[in-house]
């Protein structure tokens, strides 16, 4: 008989970056904190959130804190030669603003690539860097290990404006997305997703936590 595992969930948001006053995303996990009974939790699930800085520098430094505490927490005594196992379900989560779009995407890959114009929140400025060199060229990719259009067609049932996507940009969703991607494939029984929002006038903010909620239950359900 499988014994239960209890599934923690892991959601990063951003912080306001260029003309934003604030980011829809951080808005969501404020608001999601601020009455944790917005959302309905699974069974034996627990959630964190954090928000982050709009920069490599940055988002690195808190992903390996995160990454770190999750090793130490949900990591098995014993382990398999080749492959890290943890004893809990993890769920890494991350949101995103895409402006301009009409829908919530769910992202598929992200690409080892880091590339934008102008500058990160702490001046950073990249052209076709490689996020992590050591995993090849700018053209490597990750693929999350949930089912994408399993997940969209879910979700798009229950009437939400939702597609999936193979293109998360190169800005910094894509290099949170690979650098958690890095981390999670390597591990049993830990899983990264991506999703962007849109503007708030597009998908309001109580349809995104409603959304949140929704996905959170498929997603467990999905292990």
């Amino acid at each position: 008989m499988e014994t239960f595992k209890k599934t923690y969930i892991y959601i990063t948001a951003f912080e306001p970056w260029a003309n934003l006053d604030k980011n829809p995303t951080q808005t969501i996990v404020e608001s999601i904190e601020e009455d944790r009974s917005k959302i309905e939790l699974p069974k034996g699930s627990e959630l964190e959130t954090q928000v982050l800085e709009v920069s490599v520098e940055s988002s690195k430094n808190e992903l390996d804190s995160l990454f770190k505490k999750i090793k130490s927490k949900h990591q098995e005594k014993k382990q398999k030669k080749k492959q890290t196992v943890f004893k809990d379900n993890v769920i890494l989560l991350h949101f995103g603003l895409y402006s301009g779009s009409h829908n919530l995407q769910v992202e598929r890959q992200a690409f080892n690539e880091a590339t934008w114009r102008g500058k990160d929140q702490r001046g950073l400025m990249s052209l076709y860097q490689q996020i992590i060199p050591e995993n090849g060229p700018i053209t490597h990719t990750f693929n999350t290990k949930f089912d994408v259009e399993k997940i969209v067609e879910n979700l798009k049932s229950k009437e939400y404006k939702i597609i999936s996507s193979l293109d998360p940009g190169r800005f910094l969703c894509n290099w949170v997305y690979y650098y958690s991607l890095n981390f999670s494939d390597k591990i049993q029984n830990c899983r990264s997703l991506f999703v962007h929002f849109p503007e708030f006038d597009e998908i309001g903010l109580d349809d995104d936590i409603r959304f949140v909620s929704d996905l959170i239950s498929f997603l467990v359900d999905s292990f």
